[in-house]
């Protein structure tokens, strides 16, 4: 495998949705790697939406044994959780695109094997950001999503309406709108780079000159002594993403030279995130050099607390939690919040109490289902509760 421009290696796909058909439409014939199996929970035969049904399975094992490596890309964490168990424990890489996965449970998965998310979405581009800058002596302040509109609860006809004009699931369309996306992709990033969140559900500045954005946003990482993750909301924004950095006094004329500004404070901005075509060169690097793009940490600071829209009562079921009705994701300090319900472990949650809009719920309210998901987040949070205890 030395020389990996010779090596050929079949791939799985874990998922059927709008990534996975992209990526396969688009890599189907790739000369580096041949897609053996894609796993869906879907009855095959009724999966007309898929390019092609004769490389669909229902079975993990299947997925895993035909395969030398896995790309997980459902946005579902609980089952990821179990696809992502599976193949570690079979030795074989794991690359994903989902931040749902990482910021629910990943942490617990990532002395287990080799994984890492790709790059091709928001997370992904921070991070080459992040490398690029340290590279070059850059000291990172905060690291920023640029995001074109929020509604915390946004209406189901609206949702539809948005799904079916972009070809995208509900689910999507509505996490993206109600800010629950944003809320993971910025807590992977903040766990993955030691950075945090100012506060809970972070800035989200909507200030339109940049350079104040700018000094908000470092004046307040240098208040707190630590890199933030946060976001601004920028109508009609690119598909993009920024760092903001500083270097040493001795470089700013240099720095002033290369346009780059007067400082104290620098910006490095990527406009172009190609969500599927992205993810070979991380697949690549993943398996021939296992180079780590990013992943949660062992120790991860921020989870995505689940939020009531709306009220919910006792004994009712949350039947969809990531872009669902009845809660939206806010990310919050672990530390400050130990006992809060992680929203990528809420799904099929019977509720043990009343919850009032607004409301964030805790472990305590709900009845949660088994999975490796809920066992690998509470491995996770007994780990941050001893290391606590040890301080």
């Amino acid at each position: 495998m030395s020389n990996h421009l010779d090596f050929r290696f079949n791939l799985g796909i874990s998922g059927t949705g709008y990534i996975s058909r992209n990526f396969y439409n688009a890599f189907h014939n790739h000369k580096q790697f041949k897609i053996q199996k894609v796993l869906t929970r879907r009855q095959t035969k009724f999966c007309h939406d898929y390019p092609e049904q004769h490389i669909l399975t229902n079975s993990i094992d299947d997925l895993i044994e035909k395969s030398d490596c896995i790309y997980e890309c459902s946005g579902d964490p609980i089952h990821a959780a179990a696809v992502i168990a599976k193949a570690l424990l079979a030795n074989k890489p794991v690359l994903t695109t989902n931040t749902e996965f990482h910021v629910t449970c990943g942490s617990y998965f990532v002395d287990k094997g080799l994984i890492s998310e790709a790059a091709g979405d928001q997370p992904g581009a921070l991070a080459q950001l992040h490398h690029r800058a340290s590279n070059m002596g850059f000291k990172t302040l905060a690291y920023v999503n640029m995001k074109g509109f929020l509604n915390h609860n946004p209406k189901p006809e609206e949702m539809h309406y948005w799904a079916n004009r972009n070809g995208i699931s509900l689910q999507s369309v509505t996490s993206f709108t109600d800010g629950t996306k944003i809320q993971f992709e910025q807590a992977l990033v903040a766990n993955a780079f030691n950075a945090t969140f100012a506060k809970p559900g972070m800035l989200g500045l909507e200030e339109q000159d940049p350079n104040i954005i700018r000094d908000i946003f470092a004046s307040t990482a240098l208040k707190l002594d630590q890199p933030i993750s946060d976001y601004v909301i920028y109508p009609n924004a690119p598909h993009g993403v920024f760092i903001i950095m500083q270097h040493h006094a001795r470089e700013t004329d240099m720095l002033r030279y290369v346009k780059m500004g007067t400082g104290p404070y620098y910006t490095l901005q990527q406009n172009a995130i190609l969500l599927h075509l992205e993810v070979p060169e991380t697949l690549f690097d993943l398996l021939f050099h296992k180079k780590i793009l990013l992943n949660n940490s062992q120790l991860p600071s921020i989870q995505v607390a689940a939020i009531a829209k709306k009220p919910l009562k006792k004994g009712d079921q949350i039947e969809q939690a990531l872009g669902g009705f009845d809660i939206r994701g806010e990310g919050m300090k672990i530390i400050d919040n130990p006992d809060i319900l992680p929203i990528g472990l809420s799904q099929g949650a019977r509720l043990l109490h009343d919850i009032e809009p607004g409301q964030t719920l805790m472990l305590d309210d709900v009845e949660l289902p088994d999975s490796m998901a809920k066992q690998a987040w509470f491995a996770t949070r007994e780990k941050l509760q001893q290391k606590q205890l040890a301080l």
